[in-house]
Formats: structure tokens, sequence, C-alpha cells
């Protein structure tokens, strides 16, 4: 629904995007109108008024949620820069991924706590949902593209 949300801005309270393929918990509705109230989609259903705005060939699904991501356009998570977190958030958003999980990669210790640092008050603000810390607590044996050198034994002090 990218661009259907960012025209919805434009829309006078109460408002309707109609004739879209509608993708809800219960199943599929077929030219489908959805009431808008600011940001939020507050009904779903009804016939089709005048100044509604026509989604025909279109289709609207919930928001998607990515667990394990990186960053995107051009921000990573594992940088430990707030503004290129913020980045990767603000681009996933912009593409329907409404909600992430910051991804970050194996690094030297003091990288690890930084990139927390900053990233768990970006989740604490909201914008993230959370932190995935691929690593430095990962086996030998399954290490991936992770450097084996910076693996270690869990440490629960750590």
């Amino acid at each position: 629904m990218t661009a259907a949300r960012n025209q919805s801005a434009a829309l006078p309270r109460g408002a309707a995007l109609a004739g879209a393929r509608l993708v809800l918990p219960g199943g599929v509705v077929e030219d489908g109108r959805l009431t808008v109230e600011g940001t939020t989609l507050s009904a779903f259903g009804g016939d089709r008024q005048p100044g509604d705005l026509d989604l025909t060939g279109h289709t609207v699904v919930p928001g998607f949620v990515d667990l394990h991501v990186h960053g995107g356009g051009g921000g990573s998570y594992a940088s430990g820069i707030a503004e290129e977190a913020l980045t990767a958030a603000r681009t996933h958003l912009a593409h329907g991924t409404t909600t992430t999980v910051a991804s970050t990669v194996t690094g030297e210790i003091d990288e690890v706590c930084r990139q927390a640092a900053v990233l768990s008050e970006l989740a604490e603000d909201g914008i993230l949902a959370g932190v995935h810390f691929e690593g430095p607590f990962i086996s030998h044996n399954r290490c991936g593209a992770h450097r084996p050198d910076l693996l270690r034994d869990p440490d629960p002090a750590l």
C-alpha cells in the first residue's frame, strides 16, 4: 500500500481508498474499500462513494515485518551510527516494511557494544522492533561470513 499510504496524507479525514484487492486476516476481499482516519485505516468494507481514491488493479496488504535485516537505502544497522540506522528504517518503511529487527554482524566487542547502544535507543523509541546480534557467540563450525577470529564462547557477564 506504499503508493496509497503516501497519497493518504493528503486525504481528508474519513476519506476512503476503494477498488483494491485487500489481503486481510480473515481472507482476501476483492474490490475492497478502506476508510482512512489520519494515518490509520479505520474501517474495511462498504460501497464505493464519490471522492474515493480508486485503487482498482492494486493489492493492499498489511505492513511487512523483517526479522533479519542489516540495513537499506545505503544505511547500515551494523555501522553503529544512528543516522545510518534511521536511513535504513525509513527506507524499509517507504517500501512497505513497517516493522524491522536490526541485525548486526560479528565485530570487536567494543564495536558491538557501541552498536547496541545506538540500536537499543532506536528500539526504545519504537523505530526498531528490536536488535538481533548475529554474533559474536556463534559456533566456529557455523560461522558463515563471520570472521572466525572474532567468535567467542557465550559469556553471560558480557
